[in-house]
């Protein structure tokens, strides 16, 4: 276990499980394994100094205590115990191999048919996002009014289609929603409303779309750098400097925007950078102050820096180096 967190491709897969079985775990382990499955205090001591056939699971988002214990008076503690001075004999020994093989073999086929379902729904959810990409882009000439009749297409199919956000030569390329009476409502729903585990990049339910000075959109971080998991790449400066631009295209206009900060932060943590409250600027001392604490956190400098008054995207997922880790990335609007 001590091997597998150390290694950031596991600890992607770990975080992205729906099934996980913890039993009693090292100390160095534990505290990994509550960052990166945010466990609370009181949870972790299912898994902590806990005797054997008891433990932690966690379903999906929930996280589940057990205790599994069997009375070591009986025989199917003797058959199924690992324990070699209780087994029996050697045809309980056999008993117990073919009782295990069987689990195994269980275990993998349910195993296998969750990552076929799994699999499945990923790539219903990449067609979906393809067909909706071919309706955006079916130009019949190239003036605006066009491609804001093709945006409309998607208003006209589900009304709370706001936008589109789109990084050239970047998986990024997606719909943007947002259901003010339903916040997170998109986190784990695609464009039509269906469950899915992808969700579709989604607006603060406390912007306004053509007033807010700063546009939050919510996204997955998925693996293989689809959804808002392409935004790990603006952790290197070399990537970010052939991405700085993105473009977000709403029913009224098109405007490109320039990215002037990428930073790494916590949340649910008095700790953390509440970049999120930074909706609505007041004046130019909460403008700046927003600004100095995104340039404190930065990962590099971009020597760029937007004036007052500037509209600003910020684009937020998760990050899995810190417990309710956030990759953040804020741009600019350039002037048309």
């Amino acid at each position: 276990m001590e091997d597998m967190l150390q290694s950031h491709t596991a600890r992607t897969m770990l975080a992205n499980s729906e099934l996980i079985i913890m039993l009693n775990q090292a100390s160095t382990d534990r505290v990994e394994l509550s960052k990166l499955l945010n466990i609370s205090d009181l949870q972790m001591s299912y898994i902590t100094n806990v005797n054997a056939g008891e433990g932690l699971i966690k379903i999906g988002s929930s996280l589940i205590p057990f205790v599994n214990k069997f009375p070591k008076d009986t025989e199917l503690y003797r058959l199924m115990t690992t324990k070699p001075r209780r087994r029996s004999s050697s045809l309980m020994k056999k008993i117990f191999s073919i009782i295990i093989v069987s689990l195994l073999i269980g275990i993998i086929l349910i195993s296998s048919y969750f990552i076929y379902e799994e699999l499945k729904q990923n790539k219903k959810q990449e067609n979906t996002f393809n067909e909706l990409i071919e309706i955006v882009e079916d130009k019949q000439d190239d003036n605006n009014e066009e491609e804001n009749l093709n945006l409309s297409k998607l208003y006209n199919m589900n009304n709370d289609f706001v936008g589109w956000l789109k990084i050239e030569n970047s998986n990024i390329n997606y719909p943007v929603m947002q259901s003010k009476s339903k916040p997170n409502y998109y986190l784990k729903r695609d464009f039509y409303q269906n469950y899915s585990s992808y969700g579709t990049p989604y607006i603060s339910e406390q912007c306004n779309i053509g007033t807010s000075d700063n546009l939050i959109i919510y996204g997955h971080h998925i693996n293989n750098k689809k959804m808002f998991g392409e935004l790990e790449n603006y952790k290197k400066k070399d990537y970010y400097d052939k991405h700085s631009l993105l473009t977000f295209s709403t029913l009224q206009d098109t405007s490109q925007y320039k990215i002037f900060t990428v930073f790494k932060t916590v949340v649910y943590s008095n700790k953390g950078f509440k970049y999120y409250n930074y909706i609505d600027f007041e004046d130019e001392e909460k403008f700046n102050e927003f600004l100095n604490k995104c340039n404190k956190l930065s990962l590099y400098d971009t020597n760029i820096q937007p004036e007052y008054k500037s509209s600003l995207i910020t684009l937020s997922t998760c990050e899995y180096s810190n417990k309710n880790g956030r990759l953040v990335v804020v741009a600019y609007k350039l002037d048309s």
